[in-house]
């Protein structure tokens, strides 16, 4: 062979093999047809085959309509998107999972994703990140799991789900105790998982128990401006929202925790929040309004009952407490289970709170709010507060009631959180930056306003 000729077709094959893959963009429309190309113009009719035609880089749009499939699994570095707007495109998946998360860099956004309710075979979630990292669940209607599943059960690594409305966990295999609206827990634990700007609760027609926890020495776990509630577990259930668990026998159940600008509204059970086997805790401007449960506004438990490694580092700063109905604000579950154990936290803080419409008395809390040296015990002046209505209410109707009034106690009374990211409140749930005048206000909203110069000891630990 003419040697000319051979480093011709060599320079060809260099030159194919080195030629960019370019991402593409996949289309899915319920007039679609799997035979087709995928393109805008000539649309697939499933999103599974969508999805084997895909590849790393790859984003599917899906156009809006009602998609009955199930098991749903994007490759790593593709994105699942509503095309025509959010929650257009809907994933019903019968009594199976919906959605699952195996593969590293992949998410979905935008969809209402359902199944049957309390359906089918026992399962773990409607939608399942598992063994990945870096996974998204954005701007998704997620509800009505099937039998013995979780809404969403996170069992991965980095993983974020954001601006979602999640409800309807399904029951427990014992047919009368529930699954989690989330659930974040596995083996490997999970490490990283940021939950925000969400709405999680339950339905008074299907009930439920916890809305979400994090458990199983997971790690690494924010969650900041949602609204959590109302929820519908039996009054001595478990806490609606847990840093930590019982179960399993694991400390710390849950290790470097943030809850900031979030609001408690309705909840239920043993407290609106647990500290169950919590180390390196942080719960900072959120809003804990009208507990309906039988117990108290925040509960200490462990994660091995009994004794053993209760809760270390917790920390409750700048937040407001509204409407107990009677209960008391703090207590240690040792105080009326175990008798001889105290699961109050070891290097417990909390100061910069308002009290207003709780039990204070130091015989009903078992830690002694009275003696917090710079905390409120009045109004703390919302516009509008109220419990929220899952029929008709607009999670932006209802978060707004909880703005500050501009002679609210809560202005300029806070504690300007100075830990370092990402142990600090750098805003409040609408994104002004705190803290706008000399202190940070108490509660999830910074008023702005004016104030005199930052004092330089402000930061006490």
């Amino acid at each position: 062979m003419n040697v000319q000729k051979i480093i011709i077709q060599i320079c060809a094959i260099i030159c194919i093999c080195s030629y960019p893959c370019y991402a593409r963009d996949i289309y899915v429309a319920i007039d679609g047809d799997n035979s087709n190309t995928g393109k805008s113009g000539s649309p697939y009719q499933t999103i599974k085959h969508a999805i084997e035609s895909s590849a790393s880089g790859d984003t599917i749009h899906v156009r809006a309509g009602i998609y009955a499939e199930s098991w749903l699994t994007p490759k790593e570095g593709t994105e699942l998107v509503s095309e025509d707007g959010i929650h257009m495109a809907v994933i019903y998946s019968g009594d199976k999972s919906a959605v699952r998360l195996t593969n590293n860099n992949s998410g979905i956004d935008g969809f209402e994703i359902y199944g049957d309710w309390n359906q089918g075979s026992a399962g773990d979630g409607l939608i399942r990140p598992l063994w990945s990292n870096n996974v998204w669940i954005k701007n998704c209607k997620v509800y009505n799991a099937p039998y013995d599943c979780d809404v969403i059960k996170v069992g991965a690594d980095n993983v974020l789900i954001e601006n979602c409305i999640i409800f309807n966990p399904a029951h427990r295999t014992d047919g009368t105790s529930f699954q989690e609206c989330i659930d974040i827990y596995g083996d490997p634990a999970p490490n990283g998982v940021t939950v925000r700007g969400c709405w999680i609760y339950h339905t008074q027609e299907r009930k439920g128990d916890y809305l979400i926890y994090a458990k199983g020495g997971s790690k690494n776990i924010l969650w900041e401006n949602n609204l959590f509630g109302p929820s519908a577990g039996e009054p001595n259930g478990n806490v609606s929202v847990g840093c930590g668990a019982a179960s399993p026998s694991v400390f710390p159940s849950c290790e470097n925790f943030i809850a900031r600008n979030n609001i408690f509204a309705g909840c239920t059970g043993d407290a609106a929040f647990g500290f169950t086997g919590a180390k390196n805790a942080h719960v900072y401007n959120n809003v804990f309004y009208n507990y309906k449960g039988n117990r108290c506004m925040i509960q200490f438990y462990s994660a091995q009952p009994g004794g053993f490694d209760r809760n270390e580092d917790c920390y409750v700063i700048n937040n407001i407490f509204m409407q107990s109905n009677g209960k008391p604000v703090y207590q240690d579950r040792g105080r009326w289970s175990d008798g001889a154990y105290s699961y109050i936290p070891e290097n417990f803080q909390s100061d910069y709170n308002i009290y207003y419409q709780v039990e204070t008395s130091e015989n009903q809390n078992d830690v002694d709010i009275l003696i917090e040296q710079n905390s409120i015990f009045e109004n703390p002046g919302f516009v509008l507060p109220t419990v929220p209505d899952v029929g008709t209410g607009l999670m932006e109707d209802i978060v707004s009631g909880f703005q500050l009034q501009k002679d609210s106690p809560a202005i300029n009374a806070g504690l300007n959180i100075l830990d370092n990211a990402p142990y600090n409140v750098p805003n409040d749930f609408w994104g002004t930056v705190r803290p706008n005048g000399a202190y940070t206000d108490i509660g999830i909203n910074e008023v702005l306003h004016g104030g005199l110069p930052l004092p330089a000891n402000l930061k006490i630990y």
